[in-house]
């Protein structure tokens, strides 16, 4: 598996295809797999509010006009994104409940937040963050 490539080719597809779900989506997933979080959750952001924008306001095509492939990619964006508040909030709950000496409440949390950090399998980063704690 060549990350560096697929990271190439995915970005190239975004550059041609600037108004796909699925292009941003791919290139999100890259973006995480070679440690780049930051920007793969903004192409995430990206790909999921493609739903949420007006036609008339972009260039973006309409949900009509996204195909299945599109669609496909905007709902697993969407999702994605949630699986990574949930961790995130789990994250910080585990934290506090840590730092307040409630170490079985932490056990918990950090539980919860490797549960649904595991739907971002791309976001290796983070799973290995949560898994040292």
């Amino acid at each position: 598996r060549d990350k560096d490539l697929a990271l190439r080719e995915a970005a190239a597809a975004c550059e041609m295809h600037p108004d796909s779900a699925a292009a941003m989506f791919w290139h999100a997933r890259c973006l995480l797999r070679v440690g780049r979080r930051t920007d793969g959750i903004k192409n995430l952001s990206k790909a999921a509010n493609l739903a949420s924008a007006p036609a008339e306001a972009s260039h973006s095509p309409k949900p009509s006009d996204w195909g299945p492939d599109g669609a496909w990619a905007v709902s697993e964006a969407a999702s994605k994104l949630t699986a990574l508040r949930l961790m995130e909030r789990h994250e910080r709950r585990a934290k506090d409940a840590y730092g307040r000496g409630l170490f079985p409440v932490a056990v918990e949390e950090y539980t919860e937040a490797i549960t649904h950090a595991n739907a971002l399998a791309d976001d290796k980063w983070a799973r290995a963050e949560l898994h040292a704690h």
